[in-house]
């Protein structure tokens, strides 16, 4: 798990180095599966517009890298 955690922070990083670490942490706890469950961990219309274009991208990062069991 934890190369899996290394990994995975350092992707999301590569794909949007805004995103912090206190977002990553709730990135990795959460899994979010789709836009409504990433509204939540990104609530503020500042923290959305950081992400959106990038949304499909960190779902499928938080997927390939925690996928459920």
């Amino acid at each position: 798990v934890g190369s899996r955690i290394k990994d995975f922070c350092n992707e999301i990083q590569a794909l949007n180095p805004q995103i912090t670490p206190f977002q990553i942490r709730n990135l990795i706890s959460v899994r979010p599966r789709n836009i409504f469950e990433m509204a939540c961990l990104f609530p503020t219309e500042e923290e959305w517009g950081m992400i959106s274009d990038q949304l499909d991208s960190i779902i499928e990062l938080v997927n390939n890298h925690f996928p459920e069991q």
